[in-house]
């Protein structure tokens, strides 16, 4: 579950600068994540992490979802609409949502039942925004009711401002540096070449060939 762990300022000081430090030179969301909670668990405790990004063409949010019992098990999950999802309501008013108990949340039925299946019980929501761009939202889940104090939820959220410079310099870096025809195989066929340009050469979209992927990319 999400809950203090005792830390002083000094503490939670420390734990953004190990971020800043963690997340350097992590190229795949995977890796980025599970360096965000590692940093996050020296303040609270949480079962579950998400990053949910736009997808700007579908206007839906995707979820990649970290399992603190299982860090290396980071994947997309599953896509919602931004209006069935509470991730689209913090990406789209630029505000922290918390949901103490999921149980007595009726906004967005379809996700509230998707997490209860997992044993979710309550949810933090803050926004993953970078100048004026909204890349999505960070969430931090339980399997027992909580709700963050003040002090925890302007730490929360200075977890995601740091997490969505990463998340936009990675970007930045796969824009000037795409993946090259040599780097995708040593020995390049045709079809390599018709994925290296229907993706982009982003590494989600290609090593996934996943077009929804692609979009999130083309921001």
């Amino acid at each position: 579950m999400i809950a203090p762990v005792g830390a002083s300022s000094g503490d939670i000081y420390e734990a953004v600068l190990a971020l800043s430090r963690s997340i350097t030179g992590r190229d795949d969301l995977g890796s980025l994540l599970t360096g965000v909670a590692e940093s996050l668990q020296r303040i609270v405790a949480f079962d579950f992490a998400a990053l949910i990004l736009h997808d700007r063409e579908a206007n839906s949010m995707r979820s990649y979802v970290l399992d603190a019992a299982a860090p290396a098990d980071v994947g997309p999950t599953r896509s919602l609409p931004v209006e069935q999802d509470p991730a689209g309501w913090v990406w789209g008013h630029q505000r922290p949502l918390v949901i103490p108990e999921v149980e007595a949340e009726s906004r967005w039925p379809e996700f509230t039942e998707w997490v209860r299946t997992g044993g979710l019980r309550s949810l933090t929501l803050v926004p993953l925004t970078v100048g004026e761009n909204r890349l999505g939202a960070f969430g931090f889940g339980c399997l027992a009711p909580f709700a963050p104090s003040d002090e925890e939820l302007a730490f929360l959220e200075r977890v995601a401002s740091e997490f969505a410079v990463a998340l936009a310099n990675r970007y930045r870096y796969f824009r000037l540096h795409p993946f090259s025809l040599r780097e995708l195989d040593p020995k390049p066929a045709g079809s390599h070449l018709d994925v290296l340009l229907r993706f982009g050469g982003f590494p989600e979209p290609l090593l996934r060939q996943d077009e929804a992927e692609h979009r999130i990319w083309q921001r």
